[in-house]
């Protein structure tokens, strides 16, 4: 009998919590964000090239976050978002560094694991992430002008993007969001060498239940 009770008073117990988590999460929310990508270019063997630095670019977009089941939601971020690394090549007088910077329209599908609390609502999310590219520019000092290298790189990206991040309420039916996020591009990017994206994204935003 008393292992009955225990059985009967955790099964209460767990549908009472997944009965609040679906109330708290039962909402479609919306809203922008902005944030800065600290990425580089994986180089592989590009050929005399010494490294890829990483460079800071900026990033911004929106999320729509709809809920699936109690705990689990699904996201899509469509945003627009600096790539870019400074490569280094060997050079008589020094180091010659071409600084590459490419702008890319991406859409991001992730799922999304919550965890609500009664301030602050933690999560991980793990998906797909396609970028297109604007435009691509290449700059090799001070003393030279910047150059369309559009041309030397392909239209599309493709990578995955995982991290973690909170939600916390300001205001009713508005919460603030932060994520921090990797990003690993899976293509070649480049029309010439091998050359991948890589990228850690810190994204705040504000989010609003509709």
């Amino acid at each position: 009998m008393v292992s009955i009770n225990w059985k009967i008073k955790t099964y209460l117990m767990i549908s009472f919590l997944l009965f609040g988590f679906q109330k708290d999460t039962a909402q479609i929310l919306i809203g922008p964000t902005i944030g800065l990508n600290w990425g580089a270019f994986s180089i592989g063997n590009l050929i005399g090239a010494e490294s890829a630095n990483s460079s800071l670019g900026p990033s911004f977009g929106a999320i729509v976050e709809v809920p699936l089941i109690p705990l689990l939601s699904i996201r899509v971020e469509p945003s627009y978002i600096q790539k870019g690394s400074d490569v280094s090549f060997p050079y008589m007088d020094g180091p010659l560094i071409l600084k590459e910077r490419n702008q890319y329209f991406q859409l991001p599908l992730e799922l999304q694991a919550n965890l609500p609390l009664p301030v602050f609502s933690p999560h991980i999310f793990l998906g797909p992430n396609v970028g297109y590219l604007l435009s691509a520019k290449m700059n090799q000092g001070p003393n030279y002008p910047e150059i369309d290298d559009k041309s030397s790189y392909k239209s599309f990206d493709l990578g995955v993007d995982y991290g973690v991040g909170l939600e916390f309420g300001i205001a009713p039916l508005i919460k603030a969001n932060l994520d921090y996020k990797y990003s690993s591009g899976l293509l070649n990017i480049s029309k010439y060498s091998p050359v991948h994206t890589r990228g850690i994204q810190i994204l705040a935003g504000l989010l609003f239940s509709i």
